[in-house]
């Protein structure tokens, strides 16, 4: 059975964390760095959580404005009808009163939002945060002895089950998939994929193929300078859909044969000619020409 990298199979234990790539990994940290990178995101992630609105004010959010959307639209249809705004009113008065309830309820919530946004942007707790990062960060890739001259890229990675001998994608929550930050690098003909406690070695003869995949990965968050909408990624139409998650279609599977058991490592389309050109791998498509 095939292996996915940086995935982690559920099937036999419903908490696994151990994702596939491990027997690949050929330089890790210490475990005293291990936990006080563990330390340092648990603060990230709390800070988040102070910072962000909560997700049962996102549904409301939304569900209010769609319900605006579907009272106004149902008021328009009345008129087009030949109906007056009076003989709307008397058909369906509630609608009238519900209305501005649910605008100013969505209203009410987006700008708590934009304060929620506004107070991280001065928040002195963001700047200790922030530096926090960047020294694990750069300690991590001292240790680890990442070049200076890596390649950013985001991987694709999900939790799965097998069903009848196939990959079953498991969602979480909203999302289908998470997209990871790793720097990619080519040495001694190997691919290198590091992230800040690892590094995943590949000889680059074990490549097998990439497919396309004509689906759907709905990623949490974008972790890029430049919005999606902006270039260079604004070719690759990602969208973005209510409760902020970014949609990405199509993306890749990259897989290698190394001694019998089959990798695959998932490429969103926004990376997908970076990986192309930085491995030499055939493959061409219009995102990668």
């Amino acid at each position: 059975m095939k292996k996915v990298m940086f995935c982690a199979n559920i099937t036999e234990n419903k908490k696994n964390d151990q994702t596939d790539e491990q027997p690949l990994v050929t330089k890790r940290l210490e475990e005293w760095q291990q936990k006080e990178l563990s330390k340092t995101r648990e603060n990230a992630e709390e800070f988040n959580k102070k910072t962000s609105l909560p997700t049962s004010l996102l549904f409301i959010k939304t569900g209010l404005l769609f319900f605006a959307v579907m009272i106004v639209l149902g008021i328009a249809n009345s008129l087009v009808d030949g109906n007056s705004i009076e003989q709307a009113y008397h058909n369906a008065a509630f609608l009238f009163y519900i209305l501005p309830i649910a605008l100013i309820g969505w209203l009410v919530i987006f700008l708590y939002q934009k304060k929620l946004e506004k107070s991280v942007n001065v928040s002195p707790e963001l700047e200790k945060i922030e530096k926090e990062v960047q020294n694990v960060i750069t300690q991590s890739a001292d240790e680890l002895n990442i070049p200076e001259d890596v390649i950013e890229m985001d991987i694709l990675a999900f939790r799965y089950k097998i069903k009848n001998d196939k990959i079953v994608l498991i969602a979480n929550g909203l999302c289908t998939h998470f997209n990871l930050p790793m720097k990619f690098f080519v040495r001694e003909d190997k691919l290198h994929i590091a992230n800040i406690e690892q590094i995943v070695e590949i000889a680059l003869k074990d490549f097998v193929s990439i497919e396309r995949m004509s689906k759907n990965a709905i990623i949490p968050q974008w972790n890029k300078e430049n919005l999606p909408k902006n270039d260079p990624y604004k070719k690759y139409k990602l969208k973005i859909h209510g409760y902020g998650m970014i949609i990405v279609k199509p993306y890749y599977q990259v897989s290698f044969n190394i001694d019998g058991q089959v990798y695959d490592l998932c490429i969103p389309v926004y990376e997908i000619a970076k990986f192309v050109q930085l491995t030499g791998f055939e493959y061409r498509d219009e995102f990668t020409s």
